[in-house]
């Protein structure tokens, strides 16, 4: 028997954010999912409850790598990503567990092989009815992959492999760990 691994993975928005947390144990995947629905609330009182609600729902287990949506450039608020995205990382980091991001496209062609895959599909591979957990679902079994690199599937190691070499060969690799009070790149 070995130890179980944890992974998150957390897919980031202002109105819906889905976290999902994968324990494998002798290769059997247990999932459990999350939906943080800060609705129509703006502003501090946004941050506040995503911040109170990503605490509570981090309290429930222990992980070692979570996987965070990067940003989706296309029509949003950069700003108001950027903060909630902050507090989702922060929180993770002060916990101990590293956060790597990947873009929407890594995620999209690791779980489908195709990079322009759908919202449709992306639930579909998942059998989920909610795009965000989907998504969510997507980055918690991307962050086993990455930490265990267990997979026979060619885009799944393509991705992986991608993430791999690092920040100056992939722009789209950060990975924010907690060492000494300090945040480390």
């Amino acid at each position: 028997m070995t130890n179980p691994i944890t992974t998150i993975g957390i897919d980031s928005s202002l109105t819906n954010i889905g976290v999902v947390f994968r324990t494998t144990k002798d290769d059997l995947a247990v999932y459990a999912d999350h939906l943080i629905l800060p609705k129509k609330l703006r502003g501090a009182e946004r941050l506040g409850y995503i911040l109170k609600s990503m605490s509570s729902v981090l309290d429930t287990q222990s992980a070692s790598l979570a996987v965070i949506e990067g940003y989706n450039y296309q029509g949003h608020n950069l700003a108001q990503l950027g903060e909630a995205a902050g507090i989702l990382k922060a929180l993770c980091a002060l916990r101990g567990i590293t956060v790597l991001e990947a873009s929407p496209i890594s995620i999209k062609k690791f779980a489908t092989g195709n990079s322009q895959a759908t919202k449709k599909m992306m639930m579909e591979r998942y059998g989920i009815t909610n795009e965000h957990v989907a998504d969510a679902r997507a980055m918690s079994h991307l962050a086993y992959t990455f930490l265990t690199n267990r997979s026979n599937i060619r885009h799944e190691l393509e991705v992986i492999k991608n993430l791999k070499m690092g920040p100056k060969k992939n722009k789209e690799k950060k990975i924010f760990r907690i060492k000494d009070g300090t945040v480390a790149l």
